[in-house]
């Protein structure tokens, strides 16, 4: 026994300087001796080598192995997930031999714990959908995984000492050399060149490996992009195509106002001497109609003609000094008889000090006049409207309310659009649908913003200009 005692020393001993975490148990899985790292990883105490393994399914796992073990087979378990009893886990496989000694006699099992942690991540690298490679300090492969063979075109082991910019297209070296001497970890966009002439696009990261803050090589990542820069490049030319439709158009509608103007202009000045000579009074009611139609004609061809001039850019702006309540005071004078014929009661909060501005008092007095108007138009007759201005700061701010037909929310944010007139509900066939939009292109121009509210249907509206007040 004594002679026993001595032999299991000894073998506790050679046991403990293993560099591995290996064990050896009786055939009642007990322990007989255990390296330190063994022990180190299952929190055991130097004399408490009895404990039993780990978790139950570890226990599990450990009794079937033991089980073929102790028959002589020799088990090479596949690496997983072992749960350490301090917490945390690492990759690892199990190895688990019979244990013999004279006679071939089984009496125990080995079990040699090897870190797959290096395997497993060799397997993470290869099965990753990107591609990914490691390069030296010149940038030159030292590692890639297949994915990044694929993608540059060649096998994985033919890319070690090749640079990784020498497979980009020419206009992305500099950007790609750049930020691997920089050390820039941002992403970019990169074309790949490949030997057959097809192209494919990559999105390309850097991100360099230090060591004790010394720079040791770069870990770059690539990840294929070809369907989305090829999508990219669709909508781009479709954004191309829209704009440049949408400018046609404007220059249609641009000469088709310049066209319409003259003659309408002429029509209706024909018209308007006709009238004091009109043999009778229905034919005097007639050329009168067609003097409101031919004025309302010129009024359309007019805003068609702003709403192309502002989506081009080309409003001639005409800037002076103007004093915003006397501006105001003028666009009431010119829609009195509208508001008079409609019933409507016109508040005025007009201040007593003048609000001066820069900016062109016509486009002015039409963008105001246009919510006047339009306030006119969709209140019930009867209908209270209110105009008011006030200092806001540095900001002149006016107003226009009414408590007509209202804008529902779905509408509230077209109101402004050009040719919505459906954002202008009760309205009957009147109108482009630009003036609203014209009205706060033109306050845009002068710096200034315009927007509505409105508590919905039959709810009314409030129209609000803001622009910027010059000093005195």
């Amino acid at each position: 026994m004594e002679l026993l005692n001595m032999k299991c020393m000894d073998l506790q001993l050679f046991v403990e300087d293993a560099p591995v975490a290996v064990a050896l148990f009786d055939r009642d899985m007990r322990y007989v001796a255990a390296s330190a790292q063994w022990r180190a990883d299952r929190k055991l105490d130097n004399f408490d080598v009895d404990a039993c393994m780990g978790d139950a399914d570890e226990q599990a796992q450990m009794r079937e192995g033991f089980r073929r073990a102790l028959s002589g087979e020799t088990i090479i378990l596949p690496a997983a997930r072992l749960a350490l009893p301090g917490g945390g886990a690492r990759c690892a496989r199990l190895h688990m031999r019979p244990w013999r000694r004279q006679r071939d006699e089984i009496v125990g099992v080995v079990v040699c714990v090897e870190d797959a942690s290096p395997d497993f991540h060799q397997r993470l690298i290869d099965a990753a959908p990107l591609g990914i490679c490691l390069l030296d300090i010149k940038g030159n492969i030292v590692f890639a995984n297949p994915r990044m063979g694929a993608m540059l075109g060649a096998g994985a082991e033919a890319l070690p000492g090749r640079p990784l910019i020498s497979f980009l297209a020419p206009e992305h070296v500099a950007a790609a050399r750049e930020r691997l001497e920089s050390g820039m970890e941002q992403a970019f966009d990169a074309r790949l060149q490949h030997r057959d002439a097809t192209q494919s696009w990559v999105s390309l990261s850097f991100r360099p490996l230090l060591d004790n803050g010394a720079r040791t090589g770069v870990l770059a990542t690539l990840t294929d992009i070809t369907e989305r820069a090829a999508r990219d490049t669709r909508i781009r030319a479709q954004l191309r195509s829209a704009e440049e439709s949408d400018r046609r158009k404007n220059r249609f509608l641009g000469v088709l106002a310049h066209e319409l103007r003259t003659p309408l202009a002429t029509i209706v000045l024909t018209v308007e001497t006709l009238v004091a000579d009109a043999p009778t009074d229905h034919f005097r009611t007639a050329l009168d109609r067609v003097i409101r139609q031919g004025r309302r004609l010129s009024r359309l061809v007019s805003e068609l003609a702003g709403v192309t001039s502002l989506c081009e850019g080309e409003t001639d702006l005409r800037q002076q000094r103007v004093d915003l309540v006397a501006l105001l005071t003028q666009v009431v004078e010119l829609v009195r008889d509208q508001i008079d014929e409609k019933g409507c009661t016109l508040v005025l909060r007009l201040p007593d000090a003048p609000l001066p501005i820069m900016g062109d008092a016509a486009l002015l007095v039409q963008a105001f006049r246009t919510l006047l108007e339009n306030a006119v138009t969709f209140s019930p007759s009867g209908g209270r409207i209110t105009l008011a201005a006030q200092r806001s700061g540095t900001d002149a701010v006016v107003t226009v309310r009414d408590e007509g037909a209202g804008i529902t929310a779905d509408l509230l944010p077209l109101i402004f659009e050009p040719f919505e007139r459906k954002a202008t509900p009760g309205r009957k066939g009147e109108g482009l649908g630009v003036a609203l939009a014209l009205a706060r292109g033109w306050m845009r121009l002068h710096g200034g913003d315009m927007r509505a509210e409105s508590g919905g249907k039959d709810k009314g509206s409030l129209f609000e200009a803001r622009l910027p007040l010059t000093r005195a």
